[in-house]
């Protein structure tokens, strides 16, 4: 396996600024090699590359300190593992603390709030290897695209927000056919590269009423192939007397059609 990863390779490299470039360090690449073993530089690469997709390259540049630290706290002999899965969540932050006070480092920092007192919280460096583990749990468990509740920031793409909504998940449950959740996940994946994210969750709740409409009209559909133009037709006409009794929504209408 290749043992750096290049910010050139970033997609936030891609989409920074000439004058954000021009603040980058000389050496622009994450050393994996610093890792004693192999797992660790593959979990540590994920987390990395998923960040290019969250952060701007700058975050980035600062990111790599906390990771050169870890590196260094990795080394240490009681602490060479073969994957950060072999230890739970508090073990890990408990060595760190240790490892950081031997080192002369605080392990909190005062944060000032507007209209309000100072605070303490963690350091960075605390907060970024408690972020690592988490993803990395997280994929190992199994892939966010297999579960029912999507966390939007965990999916490797660039998630086109709404700055006055805050859209966190997508959820899946209430489409009560197996099959038919299956299929509707993956078209969500694709319309989500290029579409808002306030559009996909309006499809995503015309689907939910579709899936409850099946449910209570055509039970034994369970597929899309099973779904036909009759189908369709029918349910488009309960939409419309949904919202012409004041019951349902335009938009869900419209999205439907689409």
């Amino acid at each position: 396996m290749n043992e750096r990863v290049e910010y050139s390779q970033l997609d936030c490299y891609k989409r920074a600024t000439d004058e954000q470039k021009r603040k980058l360090n000389q050496e622009q690449y994450f050393d994996l090699g610093k890792l004693p073993e192999e797992t660790l530089r593959k979990e540590f690469e994920n987390y990395i590359r998923y960040r290019g997709t969250k952060v701007s390259i700058l975050t980035i540049k600062t990111e790599r300190n906390y990771f050169n630290s870890l590196c260094e706290f990795l080394q240490k002999p009681s602490n060479q593992v073969k994957s950060l899965m072999e230890r739970d969540e508090n073990v890990w932050i408990k060595q760190l603390k240790a490892w950081m006070l031997q080192k002369g480092r605080a392990l909190t920092k005062a944060k000032k709030r507007v209209y309000q007192n100072e605070s303490v919280e963690k350091v960075a460096l605390i907060r970024y290897f408690e972020n690592i583990i988490q993803f990395t749990v997280d994929l190992s468990e199994t892939n966010e695209l297999t579960k029912d509740i999507w966390y939007l920031e965990r999916l490797p793409i660039i998630i086109r927000s709404n700055p006055i909504v805050n859209h966190k998940t997508i959820n899946f449950r209430k489409i009560e056919q197996p099959d038919i959740r299956e299929e509707m996940k993956k078209a969500i994946y694709y319309h989500l590269q290029y579409e808002a994210i306030a559009t996909v969750t309006r499809e995503v709740s015309v689907m939910n009423k579709f899936s409850k409409y099946l449910k209570e009209k055509y039970p034994q559909v369970d597929s899309c192939e099973e779904i036909d133009r009759n189908i369709i037709e029918k349910f488009l006409i309960y939409l419309k007397i949904e919202v012409e009794s004041g019951n349902g929504k335009r938009d869900d209408l419209i999205k439907l059609k689409e």
